[in-house]
């Protein structure tokens, strides 16, 4: 949906339903949404004769494309050649949560809506006091991260500490961030904030990358493939009645060669060590089975890692100016359809291989509403070594890795200062629930 106009309204404001103080005419407005970090506007309007750009101040708000920012900085500029100008930079009314503070609360083993309920009715705008507003009063929150205590559901299920921080950061900043701990995507329309298993659409698209395209930024990384994997699997036996564990010890190498590489002396190889229970294993492949189905359960773990750990990073950066007068393009050029948080497959003609792929950021065009560049990123899935919090258990994670845009996600003070997509990861629906112990070398 697309918005006619953009308008700004007083700091403590609480009706958005009207044009606010002002309609603007700005000379350039965007907008840009980073998949679980940024989310952040950066708009420059003409000073005017109706002094509209005099409300471009701190702490006002801005409405695009449906969405507010309040702004946080400003500069104004007066050049030799007399044009006048303020350009301002804004956050998403999402960050108003930094005005709020956490002083100690402890999560027991909740699932997801129940921690989101938990942390912001432990969160006040007054630092460390009891007796003022809550988030809740203005904010709503909801995941769908549910689950129960059940088996299958546990990788839902998490405990966490939060202290002497922002709302804002124990959702998103924090090494035991929401985001880190229960996972989940998240998504923000103004007051309203969502924490699902998954933000975008899988299948979104499937799209080729020809060997003569060089209107993409396109990025390659090797430094994690290989294509040999030797694997060891542990399996321990029910307990004896004398208490005595029973183990047996598997192993074996899989290939998966995939890439055009030119004649190497050796394929680049990694060891990868896997341990299960009887239960675990049964919970597999039910309660008859053979030492050869055991063997081979342990090579499926081993090729699935590899396939998701080892292969390739590659990411694209799509600029859409670029790419009007190329056919050649037309497959990214309709990726302007697509959300963030989205998901695909590329096909690289160079490396002959599918990647697939995310769309983990998005600038948008706040006059226009018109998509004017995306970045695609692999995804990379780390299965951890040891539980996370309290659980036990393994889980498997997605990490978007190789984005290079460091996010500041508390413009108030409170917190650190920002950090990087690469500190963040999230739980991946297609994986959840491969609960195994695992070691990697």
């Amino acid at each position: 949906m697309k918005y006619d106009y953009v308008s700004v309204y007083k700091s403590d404001e609480t009706d958005f339903s009207h044009n606010g103080i002002r309609i603007l005419c700005p000379t350039e407005c965007k907008i840009t949404e980073v998949l679980n970090g940024e989310y952040s506007l950066t708009l420059t309007h003409p000073f005017d004769d109706y002094g509209n750009w005099r409300f471009l101040i701190e702490y006002n708000i801005i409405k695009a494309q449906g969405q507010l920012f309040r702004i946080y900085r400003k500069n104004t500029t007066m050049s030799s050649d007399g044009t006048k100008q303020r350009t301002v930079d804004a956050m998403h009314i999402f960050y108003d949560l930094n005005f709020y503070y956490i002083h100690s609360t402890q999560l027991g083993i909740l699932n997801g809506p129940n921690a989101l309920n938990w942390i912001m009715n432990h969160t006040y705008n007054k630092r460390g006091s009891f007796t003022t507003g809550k988030p809740t009063d203005r904010f709503t929150f909801s995941s769908d991260l549910k689950g129960n205590t059940s088996y299958e559901n546990m990788p839902f299920m998490h405990a966490a500490y939060y202290e002497d921080m922002s709302p804002t950061k124990a959702l998103l900043g924090a090494d035991n961030c929401f985001i880190n701990v229960w996972g989940g995507e998240i998504i923000r329309d103004n007051f309203h904030v969502t924490i699902n298993k998954q933000r975008g659409i899988s299948n979104a698209f499937n799209i080729s990358y020809g060997v003569d395209m060089t209107e993409i930024d396109e990025d390659v990384d090797l430094s994690d493939y290989c294509g040999d994997l030797y694997w060891i699997g542990k399996y321990t036996y029910e307990p004896l009645k004398n208490g005595e564990e029973v183990t047996a010890q598997y192993n074996g190498i899989v290939s998966f060669h995939r890439l055009n590489l030119p004649p190497l002396p050796i394929a680049p190889m990694k060891s990868y060590r896997i341990s299960m229970t009887e239960d675990e294993v049964r919970q597999e492949l039910g309660n008859k089975f053979t030492v050869d189905d055991v063997k081979a359960l342990f090579a499926k773990k081993a090729k699935d890692y590899m396939l998701l750990e080892c292969s390739p990073a590659v990411n694209y950066r799509v600029t859409f100016a670029n790419l009007v007068d190329f056919d050649l393009y037309r497959g990214f050029i309709n990726l302007q359809r697509c959300e963030l948080g989205d998901i695909g497959t590329i096909y690289n003609e160079e490396l002959g291989i599918n990647t697939v792929q995310q769309i983990v950021k998005k600038t948008v065009d706040g006059i226009t509403g018109e998509v004017s560049s995306i970045e695609l990123g692999s995804l990379r899935k780390t299965i951890t070594g040891k539980g996370r919090i309290n659980g036990g258990y393994d889980s498997v994670r997605t990490e978007l890795i190789k984005n290079e845009i460091a996010v500041n996600n508390t413009w108030y003070g409170l917190g650190e200062a920002g950090y990087t997509m690469d500190q963040l990861n999230a739980t991946w629906d297609e994986l959840a629930g491969n609960i195994i112990q695992t070691e990697v070398e």
